[in-house]
């Protein structure tokens, strides 16, 4: 009976690992899905176009890259980008630590030159492609 206890605790981190592996994904989606509906909420001039998103989802490494460089240019002199702001950095944050990545970049002074056409073509951005990361699941790192 001690025997069967022991194995059974020994198991414990296997299992937690196993189990554990679509869980980020499922928390990325839920976040991802989240600030998709909180962008919608913007008006988006007609005539804004963003380009072709040139971001790839080869790995957890890429993603959090790519939604840094979403961020980055977005000004917070907007109203209610502030949240969405803080939302992104969060969902950065998690994808992190999803990947074990301990070292932050270094941070940059705000430039305050930001106009709101270049944080509304940076808004739309991130909206699209968080969309289509909700497509690319799968290549998330997992450990």
């Amino acid at each position: 009976m001690a025997y069967t206890w022991t194995l059974l605790f020994s198991l414990l981190p296997i299992l937690s690992v196993c189990t554990a592996s679509p869980l980020p994904s499922v928390e990325v989606m839920k976040r991802a899905k989240q600030l998709v509906v909180r962008l919608d909420e913007f008006q988006f001039p007609t005539e804004l176009t963003t380009g072709a998103l040139d971001y790839d989802f080869s790995g957890t490494k890429s993603i959090v890259a790519a939604l840094e460089r979403c961020n980055s240019p977005i000004s917070e002199s907007l109203e209610g980008v502030t949240q969405v702001k803080t939302e992104l950095s969060s969902l950065i944050s998690f994808l992190r630590q999803l990947r074990q990545c301990s070292e932050d970049p270094e941070p940059t002074p705000q430039d305050q030159r930001f106009t709101q056409s270049k944080t509304f073509e940076s808004l739309k951005r991130t909206r699209e492609y968080l969309q289509q990361l909700q497509q690319n699941l799968d290549n998330l790192d997992t450990c």
